[in-house]
């Protein structure tokens, strides 16, 4: 009981010793409300839209089991799909330079701006700054000195070599990996696309178009194979249908013209253009199955994607959140006033600490 009336009264000393400073605590308040707000106000203002999609995921011998290890978390990686590229390393491809230097000609248009630009200029040109940064801005210009013309050569997107970038390139490409995320949720199998930009009708239309550039990727990669395999027996087929043609056309010309003949040597040769026409004619129809075939498997192998999730245009922006800004900077403020006035006051902070 006396340690608890201790521990009270120490307490309270500790009170009554940071209540007694109350005038610096009020200062120390006023200061840091002022500089936060100056510091957090200009700081320009960001918008996030998101989108969600479903992937269809090929079906395993596993199936029921590999969905309900999907469910606990676990991933049945062995009968899934045979894709080297599968949903866990769709993130992976956002990191891609390759993949998002295509995403920077996409075309969009500012909110308060209707002229259609691509990402790539919104990016290097409608960039707002916070104005504190200006000065710093200023000073590193003066040490970079006059760009170069390979810093000038790539004025648009398809100005851009992935394989060979300046230095206003690749911060560009890297600050739209930043304004570029996505997700996937191994245990509902569900992809979602972030944008973060300045601009909220920019986000919304970043967000549909990068969901349908990751569709239009998906389908290709699942579908490369067989539309390989569809060109190459079309081709087949049309090389037969010509040997078949041709061996037609040979065939009829020498029978009209032998019409009335009935040499025994003349019968068997036309019996081997028969045969060799007709032989001609098996492999056109078995190119031509293999050409149908390639086709059908060019639709079964077409993934489909159900949308969970649209792209809208947000109406609130997603941050700087002033408010908790601060908040958190005058918490921190109260916190070491309060360590600084206790340790100036270290004779009665011994007593009861």
């Amino acid at each position: 009981m006396e340690e608890k009336k201790a521990k009270l009264y120490d307490i309270c000393e500790i009170v009554k010793t940071l209540y007694a400073k109350k005038k610096l605590f009020l200062i120390v308040w006023a200061i840091t409300f002022v500089l936060s707000c100056a510091w957090i106000v200009p700081q320009p203002r960001y918008y996030l839209c998101e989108v969600s999609l479903a992937p269809e995921s090929a079906e395993s011998d596993m199936g029921g089991l590999s969905s309900l290890a999907s469910s606990m978390g676990l991933n049945m990686g062995g009968g899934s799909s045979a894709d080297a590229i599968y949903p866990q390393l769709y993130p992976e491809l956002f990191e891609s330079t390759d993949f998002v230097v295509g995403l920077l000609s996409i075309k969009v248009r500012m909110k308060d701006n209707p002229e259609e630009m691509d990402f790539y200029t919104y990016l290097a040109a409608h960039q707002k700054i916070n104005p504190y940064l200006k000065p710093i801005e200023w000073v590193k210009s003066l040490f970079r000195g006059t760009p170069s013309a390979a810093d000038q050569r790539a004025a648009s997107s398809a100005d851009i070599d992935p394989f060979m970038m300046n230095e206003k390139t690749r911060k560009i490409v890297e600050k739209a990996m930043k304004s570029i995320k996505c997700d996937y949720d191994k245990t509902s199998d569900i992809i979602t696309l972030s944008i973060e930009t300045q601009d909220p009708l920019v986000s919304a239309l970043m967000a549909d178009s990068v969901k349908m550039r990751l569709q239009n990727f998906i389908v290709e990669y699942r579908t490369k194979k067989s539309r390989a395999d569809y060109e190459y027996y079309c081709k087949l087929a049309d090389e037969a249908y010509e040997n078949f043609d041709k061996s037609r056309i040979e065939y009829g010309n020498f029978c009209d013209s032998h019409r009335e003949i009935t040499l025994t040597s003349l019968n068997t040769v036309q019996m081997t253009m028969e045969d060799d026409m007709q032989q001609k004619y098996e492999l056109y129809k078995a190119m031509v199955t293999r050409r149908d075939a390639s086709l059908a498997k060019i639709q079964e192998s077409t993934p489909a994607f159900t949308t969970l999730k649209s792209a809208t245009v947000p109406n609130r922006a997603a941050g700087p959140k002033r408010m908790i800004f601060v908040a958190f900077m005058l918490v921190l403020a109260t916190l070491g006033t309060s360590l600084k006035v206790l340790a100036s006051s270290f004779k009665k902070l011994g007593k009861f600490m």
